[in-house]
């Protein structure tokens, strides 16, 4: 793992898109911060996520348990809101970082390049062994090896509908509350 990212009050105010002023505030209100005064960003925004949205006594500008009501409630929510989305956004900009996310597109082109190397090699495996196997088994090489691509295709064929239908099952499951969520608790 790397090494942890600090950064100066007003570098963490620049990732969140806030004001140093602000940052001060959440530094006043539990931000943890390092003895020199910098932040280190994984437990800020850590700390932003849970403090935020936290229990009675929340921190200025939480949604729940404000007190308020009318206009100055909504805007207060929506400021929240606004805080806890610049923190996401900031986390997942650092794990871009890291290289422990890449976009959507760069990951669907790796997969569909590996599987198409999958299938280019699966599908030579006639013309590579055929002979070697026609031979041991003294069959006639043509027919054992148009048989085999036959079952070949026909057998990537079902790992593709396969894969489809996983892939649903995967989005529908991944809506759903993990073990991990509930440890977390």
């Amino acid at each position: 793992m790397s090494e942890a990212l600090i950064e100066t009050k007003a570098a963490f105010a620049r990732r969140l898109n806030v004001s140093p002023g602000y940052v001060s505030n959440l530094v006043k209100q539990g931000l943890p911060v390092a003895p020199d005064g910098q932040v280190p960003v994984d437990l800020a925004l850590a700390w932003i996520r849970k403090n935020i949205r936290s229990g009675p006594g929340r921190p200025v500008g939480s949604v729940e348990g404000g007190g308020g009501g009318g206009d100055a409630a909504d805007l207060t929510a929506a400021r929240t809101r606004l805080i806890i989305a610049k923190a996401e956004k900031a986390e997942m900009a650092l794990q871009v970082q890291r290289g422990e996310l890449m976009p959507r597109a760069e990951a669907s082109a790796a997969i569909r390049s590996t599987m198409r190397y999958f299938r280019d090699q699966a599908l030579l495996i006639p013309a590579r062994y055929g002979a070697d196997i026609a031979a041991e088994a003294e069959a006639d090489f043509p027919r054992l090896a148009a048989a085999m691509e036959t079952h070949l295709r026909k057998a990537l064929h079902e790992i593709v509908v396969s894969g489809k239908s996983n892939l649903a099952a995967a989005r529908e499951l991944s809506k759903l509350p993990s073990i991990l969520d509930e440890e977390e608790n």
